[in-house]
Order: C-alpha cells, then sequence, then structure tokens
C-alpha cells in the first residue's frame, strides 16, 4: 500500500490541525532554513495518512528523527512551491525535481549506461534519473555523497529498477507539467 500526493505548498491549510506553538517553535529550531517547506510537507503527510488532530504534535516532534509514525513509513520532498509525500505500511524514499535547464555538465552525473536506460540526453530524462537515484538515496537512508552508487539498472514501463551495493530498489515516476515525482521501495509488487 502507498500512498503519495503533490502539491502546492499554497494549498496547504497550516492551521488545518492546531499546531502548538511549542511545535512550531521546536520546529523551528530545528529546520530553520526550509521551515515551512518541511512543516507544509509534514502537514501533507499527516493528511495523506489521516493523523488525527490529537496526534499532530508528536508527529511533527518525532518528524525531526524518525521517518516512521504509528503504522506507517513516511518520506517527502519540497521545492520552491511544490511539497511532495508519500505514505507506505513499507520503507519507501520520495524526491520531487523541477523540470529546468542548467549547465549541462551535470549530464555526466549519469552513466551513459544509464543514459541508454534513460534514452535521449535532455532535461527531462535527466531529471527523471536524477530524481529516481534522490528517492532511492531516502528510500536506503543514504547521504548524498552515495548518488554515484546508485545505479539505474532497467526501465518498466514508469518503473526504473536501480541498485546500491545488493539492494534493488524500484522507483514509480509521474510527470505533471515541469514536476518529476519519484517515490521508491524495494519490492515490486506493491
Amino acid at each position: 500500500m502507498i500512498k503519495k500526493r503533490v502539491k502546492k505548498i499554497e494549498e496547504i491549510d497550516f492551521n488545518l490541525y492546531g499546531i502548538s506553538q511549542e511545535s512550531l517553535d521546536y520546529f523551528k529550531k530545528n529546520k530553520p532554513h526550509s521551515f515551512r517547506e518541511s512543516l507544509a510537507g509534514r502537514i501533507l503527510v499527516a493528511e495523506i495518512a489521516a493523523v488525527h488532530k490529537t496526534e499532530i504534535n508528536d508527529f511533527l516532534k518525532q518528524s525531526l528523527t524518525s521517518f516512521t509514525f504509528k503504522d506507517f513509513f513516511w518520506s517527502m520532498a519540497h521545492k520552491n512551491n511544490f511539497v511532495s509525500a508519500g505514505i507506505s505500511d513499507k520503507p519507501i524514499g520520495v524526491d520531487l525535481e523541477i523540470i529546468k535547464k542548467k549547465d549541462e555538465i551535470l549530464f555526466d552525473t549519469l552513466s551513459e549506461e544509464e543514459w541508454e536506460i534513460l534514452g535521449d540526453k535532455n532535461w527531462l530524462n535527466f531529471y527523471v534519473g536524477f530524481s529516481a537515484k534522490e528517492a532511492v538515496l531516502k528510500l536506503f537512508s543514504l547521504e548524498f555523497d552515495q548518488l554515484s552508487h546508485v545505479l539505474i539498472r532497467d526501465k518498466r514501463d514508469n518503473n526504473l529498477i536501480l541498485q546500491h551495493d545488493n539492494k534493488e530498489a524500484f522507483v514509480n515516476l509521474e510527470m505533471q507539467d515541469d514536476l518529476v515525482f519519484a517515490i521508491s521501495w524495494q519490492n515490486i509488487e506493491n
């Protein structure tokens, strides 16, 4: 079971849960550079998971150190004015990228073998591959410097199959306007 959603941050109702000032202060102290975006992502997770209003403060505090709450795993990402989130009964990783042209030197972050799987060297395929790799980093709790060790191995429909060490991950990709949304997991049957 995987549930996912992408929203504009302005569509998030920050007042929906009646979050305590104590929780807001605690959260702001621990996420000072991305407070609004991080809070919006966690509210979206709570919305998807139907976290009860009486549990939101506990969820926010726990969310700074753990990607589980009660009976679900969660992951989120934010870029500019967008936030994406997913929940599952198994570990997942989520990433969100906005497709925009940058220096083509970034194309070198993907190997020639990976480009063969993704297709033409263009910005859409770059962000598909990059977002898939970032989702897998989150799935396996890896640091960003491990990105080159996450390898794209195959493509089936809208799913990519990636590998890190001996672990295989599956990534579902959705494109919406200029956004790429990736969600990764370890069991393809889900």
